[in-house]
């Protein structure tokens, strides 16, 4: 039986691992054999404190810190959700990550700076109580 004090279990050692306070430290002692035997993580993306870019947690060195509790398994979800500035996480998109259309998110995100008001054709702008306002 396990300790009273331990609360969680983990099927995978990789995922006990990446709950560690030492995430890559506890990655270097999985024995390589038991190692290829482990299903890879599902990425689990994070805007780190000081940054406006989603990285993933489940890549070396890029070990969620215990104090950030908002993650995404989608990069354009944790942009668009958690970032402070969107159109800078939205053009770093990771290569392997990019496409065309991504669902539910617009073709173009431009960022207008401007003192004075602005006008756009054909922009339809929701009610100040819609539910399309996130």
């Amino acid at each position: 039986p396990k300790p009273y004090y331990i609360h969680e279990v983990f099927h995978s050692i990789i995922l006990c691992c990446h709950s560690s306070f030492v995430t890559e430290k506890c990655l270097a002692t999985i024995p390589d054999d038991l190692l290829s035997h482990q299903e890879p993580l599902p990425p689990d993306y994070y805007v780190p404190h000081n940054g406006s870019v989603c990285v993933d947690s489940t890549e070396p060195g890029m070990a969620k810190p215990y104090y950030i509790s908002d993650s995404y398994d989608n990069y354009y979800e944790c942009c668009v959700e958690a970032s402070p500035d969107v159109a800078q996480c939205l053009n770093a998109v990771p290569e392997h990550l990019r496409v065309d259309n991504p669902p539910g998110f617009p073709d173009t995100v431009v960022e207008v700076q401007t003192l004075g008001s602005v006008s756009i054709q054909h922009l339809t702008i929701p009610k100040f109580n819609s539910a399309d306002w996130r």
